[in-house]
């Protein structure tokens, strides 16, 4: 079954379909040395990351609001070109 999987199906997605949590999916995909690559935002995500950001939202802001983490939306918004405000510490 899980052969079926194209290498960008979400462990989410997998998961629910196989009834079983995520983080049972990543262990197994762990204990094999599977590889996982970070997945890229979609243009979408990236454009309504960028105008929570611009409108004032922190980064962490942004990725709590988009269920996402921190790392991926700074990498996302640095490779659109937004300018990233220096980190406040708090």
């Amino acid at each position: 079954m899980v052969e079926r999987y194209e290498a960008g199906e979400m462990s989410t997605d997998l998961a629910t379909e196989l009834g079983v949590a995520k983080t049972t999916i990543l262990a197994i995909l762990r204990e094999a040395n599977v590889v996982r690559r970070r997945q890229s935002l979609t243009p979408g995500q990236v454009a309504d990351a960028t105008l929570l950001y611009e409108s004032g939202r922190s980064l962490s802001q942004v990725a709590e609001k988009m269920s996402l983490k921190q790392d991926t939306i700074r990498l996302a918004l640095k490779a659109a070109g937004v300018k990233l405000r220096p980190p406040t510490g708090g």
